[in-house]
């Protein structure tokens, strides 16, 4: 008997969603990518699996989502995917503080403390 076709529309997958403009599926896409940077997949030393996690984390933070603000400030003050710019990581972990991120504060205050260090070494 031929199986009978289903009418049901197939769900989109993530990067369908983010391309449609989900902030979310950015976000997840974005997270994805840079959590799979040291896969089989990808070089963890290509900085362009970097910068493709950093392209979709800027969109899901413009449309708003705290957690992509919080990763690129993060990402700016390693330089990851972006050129390094340490007062604009921190700001933006200040900004994602301020707007309710519960982690953004202590994580902006660690990579103070560590920088503190480095410079007081030198």
């Amino acid at each position: 008997m031929p199986k009978r076709k289903s009418h049901k529309k197939k769900k989109p997958n993530l990067l369908e969603r983010a391309l449609e403009g989900d902030v979310k599926a950015m976000y997840s896409l974005g997270e994805k990518i840079y959590n799979e940077r040291n896969s089989e997949w990808h070089d963890p030393n290509d900085p362009k699996v970097f910068a493709e996690a950093f392209m979709w984390f800027t969109l899901a933070a413009e449309g708003g989502d705290l957690r992509a603000i919080e990763k690129l400030g993060f990402m700016y003050a390693t330089g990851q995917g972006v050129d390094k710019n340490f007062s604009k990581g921190i700001n933006l972990l200040k900004e994602a503080e301020e707007k309710g991120s519960k982690d953004a504060g202590g994580l902006a205050q660690v990579l103070q403390n560590i920088s503190k260090k480095f410079d007081d070494k030198k």
